[in-house]
């Protein structure tokens, strides 16, 4: 399966609806209906900010991310990803509260979990003014903390995303997995950002050196916040990795005001010029040995991803 290439959608992340981004998916239903176009132009992993249905806020609401994940699960099959609980709770076991409630139930349970691998500073780079538009924002990430939340996503058998910043970040993910408390392998998603110089540098020897520290056959895919994620996404499909993108990180305004799919099916056009097959959802949980959970959309070579052309 090493030339499968997953495309993981990004639906929403905390992103308001604009003038030049005005289809980022808000409410349950739109965020189901965007996640059912963007699995039919190629993407086969939905990662999403759940919303509060009136006031459009992020929410933790096990309620509100199980109707879309049973929804979405149920139509696509695709690899359910909600957001763990929000930075700013340091206690992991509320952190972590909602996905146990999911877990209860196959059909709205979470299939992956994002763990970010360290703290680190916040304050986001204004270019133009050539200033940080604050000077005290920290994201915390003891490792306590860690050792505690991913024990807890351990006993519970939902598998982690390894959400890494930096080259340290993949290192110190390494040792959780030496400590027991990571899967081998596991998904690594390589982030980072223009306005955040504490992640990875955006360049393909920056890529370069997050990928030599991941052991040959481990999966891992690249995310970029706050720009346009094509050249990054190029770099990482030649270099065998995978993709995670969307609204919820960018504008994509050369593209006019995308919708999501748009954006997926964009990327698949990449892969697939790059020699790349497109993983369909019943790949996706192949690749990343997901447990089966019983609603996943069964395989059908014929409607693959990977079988269509742009």
């Amino acid at each position: 399966m090493g030339d499968l290439c997953i495309i993981e959608l990004r639906a929403n992340e905390s992103a308001r609806r604009t003038a030049d981004r005005p289809h980022v998916p808000l409410t349950p239903d739109e965020i189901v209906a965007d996640a059912c176009e963007a699995a039919a132009a190629g993407a086969s992993i939905l990662h999403f900010h759940a919303r509060d249905p009136q006031s459009g806020r992020t929410v933790s609401d096990p309620a509100v991310i199980g109707d879309v994940a049973a929804r979405v699960r149920q139509q696509t099959g695709m690899v359910i990803h909600p957001t763990l609980g929000g930075p700013g709770d340091q206690d992991p076991a509320r952190r972590t509260l909602h996905i146990a409630q999911l877990r209860r139930d196959p059909a709205r349970r979470a299939d992956l979990v994002p763990v970010d691998f360290g703290s680190m500073n916040f304050d986001l780079w204004d270019a133009d003014a050539r200033r940080f538009r604050s000077d005290h924002r920290v994201y915390l990430n003891p490792r306590g903390a860690l050792t505690e939340v991913l024990g807890r996503l351990r006993d519970l058998a939902v598998p982690v995303v390894a959400v890494c910043w930096s080259v340290g970040q993949v290192r110190t993910a390494r040792r959780f997995q030496e400590m027991g408390l990571l899967e081998r392998p596991f998904w690594q998603l390589f982030f980072t950002g223009p306005e955040m110089p504490d992640g990875m540098a955006p360049t393909r020897t920056g890529l370069e050196a997050m990928v030599e520290q991941v052991p040959a056959g481990e999966p891992w895919s690249v995310a970029l916040w706050g720009a346009d994620a094509l050249e990054l996404a190029t770099w990482a499909i030649e270099l065998g990795g995978h993709v995670s993108t969307g609204l919820g990180d960018w504008r994509y305004a050369r593209l006019g005001t995308p919708r999501n799919a748009d954006i997926v099916a964009e990327l698949a056009q990449v892969a697939r010029g790059l020699g790349r097959t497109v993983a369909s959802a019943y790949d996706a949980r192949e690749l990343l040995r997901l447990p089966d959970v019983g609603t996943a959309a069964p395989h059908d070579p014929s409607i693959s991803q990977g079988a269509h052309q742009p």
